[in-house]
């Protein structure tokens, strides 16, 4: 049972999905120009949608 209300939930599946979509499309425009820092890459868009999964958490905790 998730404690988030609905619009909270709603707001964590949009910006995961955003940031998804975003880091993805930025990855595949990289791997076409710079194949050889993919690697890197996908870290920065990992880093991102975990950014986005804690500013939805400290936003639940301090409403």
């Amino acid at each position: 049972m998730s404690l988030l209300s609905p619009d909270l939930q709603s707001l964590r599946l949009v910006g995961l999905a955003v940031a998804c979509v975003v880091g993805l499309l930025w990855l595949f425009r990289l791997a076409i120009r710079r194949p050889e820092v993919v690697g890197l890459a996908f870290c920065l868009l990992s880093m991102l949608v975990l950014t986005v999964q804690l500013i939805v958490g400290a936003v639940e905790l301090f409403p």
